[in-house]
């Protein structure tokens, strides 16, 4: 069994050290659009979030990082801007337990940037809308 726990900022500076790499790895999906020290200072400033599934041992099997947006609207958004772990099948349950995380924080909707093709398969996905981005690097 895991737990979903969100990171208090007054926490990080030690946490970060233990997850450095699954903050490297939801990095690397998005070469180029910002770097550790960057995502570090962000989380540090409480621009991003950071969340962890922990196992009974208290192990991180999976860190995710949010960010809490304002619409041009003025409804507040939870993006969670990247997830990275192993034994996804332990974790995957946690999302209904984000969208109440996000609702406390005052959230109208929950957006997974950056998914994986994979995960359609996945049944919690099933209630979201599916939308798709395309990028290209310029030379």
């Amino acid at each position: 069994m895991t737990t979903l726990v969100h990171v208090p900022v007054s926490l990080l500076p030690q946490v970060l050290r233990a997850t450095r790499n699954w903050l490297l790895r939801i990095l690397e999906t998005r070469p180029g659009w910002m770097t550790e020290a960057q995502a570090v200072e962000w989380l540090l400033a409480d621009k991003f979030q950071l969340h962890l599934a922990l196992d009974e041992n208290h192990t991180a099997l999976a860190a995710l990082v949010t960010e809490l947006r304002q619409s041009p609207a003025g409804m507040k958004i939870c993006d969670i801007v990247g997830i990275a772990g192993i034994n996804r099948h332990l974790w995957m349950d946690h999302l209904e337990g984000m969208e109440k995380w996000a609702r406390a924080e005052g959230c109208s909707g929950i957006r997974i940037k950056n998914g994986r093709k994979g995960w359609l398969r996945e049944e919690r996905l099933k209630p979201y809308r599916v939308s798709f981005e395309f990028e290209r690097s310029l030379p």
